[in-house]
């Protein structure tokens, strides 16, 4: 699908070409002069709380209002009590950092079995994370479904999909609040828009995910 998509994006971008026009007048003309974008991979190289804060603070000085982050280390499945202290203590530290007027998204990388990502999420409730992002496989539709009905926070998940049946299965079953297609794995742009518009019928909001790193690791947020 990957293959796939990226042959989609080039014919779009052939054709555009061919037509001289932006690929947005093909598509169905502009909808929004700016977009909204988070900040993706600023921690790489952090490890203690007080790592995440600075570098926390030096993505909101480039501008920055929502950063994303994975606070949990290299925890799998569950999380020992030392582990989830220390991904409180961080999430906590960038809370204090960067105040309540920034978003932030928590990052779970499909890592955790269903129990541990309910725990999780209850001790992220305090600091107002936007989403949390895939807290179990986003494949298992069933275990997603599951997590979200136990917590309070919005589910984000999607990125690992790659056919438009399993966005019907995703969204029809309201397993997540935000969904993350890649264009680059789901088929393309066309793909993408027919996965936003099921989104739409549903009345849940649709944030576009980038598989990979540009300068910056900017992604789109669509809240």
């Amino acid at each position: 699908m990957t293959a796939i998509s990226g042959i989609e994006i080039a014919m779009w971008d052939i054709i555009a070409k061919d037509c001289g026009k932006p690929l947005y007048h093909l598509l169905g003309g502009c909808c929004h002069e700016r977009l909204r974008a988070y900040a993706n991979g600023w921690y790489g190289r952090a490890r203690s709380p007080q790592d995440y804060a600075d570098g926390a603070i030096a993505a909101v000085r480039q501008g920055y209002t929502a950063l994303k982050f994975d606070p949990f280390g290299v925890a799998w499945k569950e999380l020992k009590s030392e582990e989830r202290k220390m991904a409180a203590d961080k999430v906590e530290a960038v809370r204090r950092a960067v105040g309540d007027q920034v978003e932030i998204m928590i990052e779970g990388h499909g890592r955790f079995d269903v129990e541990t990502a309910v725990e999780v999420a209850h001790l992220l409730e305090p600091y107002h994370p936007a989403w949390f992002e895939e807290p179990v496989v986003s494949d298992r539709i069933d275990l997603l479904g599951e997590v979200k009905s136990r917590i309070g926070l919005r589910l984000a998940a999607g990125e690992r999909l790659y056919t438009l049946p399993d966005f019907y299965q995703l969204i029809s079953r309201r397993a997540a609040d935000i969904i993350q297609m890649d264009v680059a794995h789901c088929g393309g742009i066309l793909v993408s828009k027919k996965i936003a518009a099921i989104a739409e019928a549903q009345d849940l909001f649709v944030s576009p995910h980038c598989f990979y790193r540009s300068r910056g690791a900017v992604r789109r947020l669509a809240l």
